[in-house]
């Protein structure tokens, strides 16, 4: 079971389980899975979980996980045990709408029918796409997936009355659609006016409404959770040259190294400013001549980036030519430490030649 930061910057969201029952989880949102690991009739939509530090609604994570529960226990054990989540629950008064029958003969709409059978996963197709396909689902159950939708974005509370489980056809259009990037926020559909609304839909097609109102709904409130941490190969990129390329005069060994999305790595921090990380890194150049080393050593040094930027940095080690030698090797390491724990890369080796 791993988590770590997403380093891959515009890569898509994506959720693959394979068959021996490993789930890969891709570029999501800490509060994204949050929301999927405590799902309930009642937790409707994301701005139901509130508190916690802003990097759960900013930062996005990828998780590697397998064991023999379903996905919401792994997805709870990875957040209860590997990142100490802790919440509460509480209720308050908030805006909600409460979905009822359009009509006062409670006669439904020609896309509403009676289901022989319950729900059999997938229930829902179509989500996003303003054409729903609904199989088995329970007015409750219907009333939870259209909070869900961008231009309901409330908790639903059924008061239809209707039991049983049903069938739905529902066609709109919808009025938002989704920001260019993964994870911006969704965007008025330039085509809203272009068919029914979900409002028009529900009471033409299904005999439906939602009708804005308010009342006590629950929260789950975030009291604690620590930050994943990555290994520095996660947020290091290392490369190296040499000049010259011969071993008949004294040269220089160039490093340039660069540091990426730092405020969620495992390297150590000379001070903590706000949108600011000053990282403690050393360099040292390594090139052992058969038996008889020369290394360069160096104490950490300060390097300064805004959270979350990308930076490339760059270091010269001398090296001298050895008589009777006619090729060199050796390489670079870039260390931190982080605690009582020292995490290094080495660079690929450095030939100094005839």
């Amino acid at each position: 079971m791993s988590i770590k930061p997403n380093t891959d910057v515009g890569a898509p969201p994506t959720w693959v389980t394979t068959p021996g029952g490993e789930v890969r989880i891709t570029n999501y949102r800490l509060l994204q899975l949050i929301a999927i690991a405590y799902d309930s009739t009642s937790i409707q939509t994301r701005d139901q979980i509130t508190g916690g530090p802003a990097w759960l609604r900013s930062d996005y994570f990828d998780i590697v996980a397998k064991g023999p529960g379903e996905i919401h226990e792994m997805l709870r054990a990875i957040l209860e045990e590997r990142l100490g989540l802790k919440m509460h629950s509480e209720y308050r008064e908030a805006p909600v709408f409460v979905l009822t029958l359009a009509n006062k003969d409670r006669h439904l709409g020609p896309n509403l029918h009676r289901s022989a059978e319950e729900c059999r996963e997938p229930c829902w197709s179509g989500f996003r796409t303003g054409h729903y396909t609904i199989t088995g689902m329970t007015m409750e159950e219907l009333a939870r997936g259209l909070a869900s939708v961008w231009s309901v974005g409330r908790p639903v509370i059924d008061r239809t009355g209707l039991p049983g489980h049903w069938d739905v056809q529902l066609d709109f259009v919808e009025t938002y659609v989704a920001g260019p990037n993964a994870g911006s926020a969704p965007m008025p559909n330039p085509a809203a006016d272009s068919g029914p609304d979900l409002h028009s839909a529900l009471r033409d097609q299904l005999g439906l409404r939602l009708q804005s109102s308010k009342a006590p709904i629950e929260y789950l409130v975030i009291d604690h959770i620590d930050r994943p941490q990555s290994k520095l190969a996660d947020v290091l990129r290392l490369e190296t040259s040499i000049r010259p390329a011969n071993v008949q005069s004294a040269g220089m060994v160039s490093a340039r190294f660069s540091l990426r999305n730092i405020s969620a790595t495992a390297i150590e921090l000379c001070e903590n400013r706000p949108g600011v990380d000053v990282v403690a890194i050393t360099a040292r150049g390594n090139f052992p001549l058969i038996g008889h080393g020369a290394t360069t050593d160096a104490a950490p040094k300060c390097y300064r980036l805004r959270t979350g930027e990308a930076k490339e940095f760059s270091e010269e080690f001398p090296w001298s030519p050895a008589a009777g030698f006619d090729q060199v090797q050796g390489w670079i390491e870039i260390s931190s430490r982080r605690g009582g724990d020292t995490a290094t890369i080495k660079s690929n080796p450095v030939a100094v030649n005839p």
